[in-house]
């Protein structure tokens, strides 16, 4: 499978979500792309060269962990300053062999609320 097809099959289930974030993270670094679904169910990476990225990553066998965070029209909270902060759902996933294996949730929030630079626990999300 390459990498625009996994992404796709990443992302697609996550609907009714149109707005995600992927995340890749690798030995060498993390990096990050918005992901939007268009209204024909397209999957639009913001940046497709992280996507191309990816699929280097995948080609040479190297481990490769995912993080997709779905953002839904449903709203968790609103800021004092007025600003909507949406319902999100976060999955993981690390690449056997270029195959996802999807991880527990425990894995999935323990790589989530950990800051990647320092190693320390991140505090938790209002409305979460």
């Amino acid at each position: 499978m390459g990498a625009r097809a996994l992404v796709n099959a990443l992302v697609t289930p996550a609907s009714p979500a149109t707005r995600n974030i992927l995340t890749v993270h690798t030995h060498s670094g993390t990096m990050s792309t918005g992901i939007d679904v268009d209204e024909t169910g397209r999957v639009q990476p913001e940046h497709p060269g992280a996507v191309r990225s990816l699929g280097a990553i995948m080609g040479a066998g190297r481990p490769v962990g995912l993080v997709l965070r779905s953002f839904t029209d449903e709203i968790a909270y609103t800021l004092p300053n007025g600003v909507n902060i949406p319902v999100k759902t976060v999955r993981s996933w690390i690449l056997v062999d270029g195959v996802p294996q999807p991880q527990a949730e425990q894995d999935t929030c323990s790589a989530s609320c950990t800051d990647a630079e320092t190693g320390e626990p991140l505090p938790p999300e209002r409305g979460g």
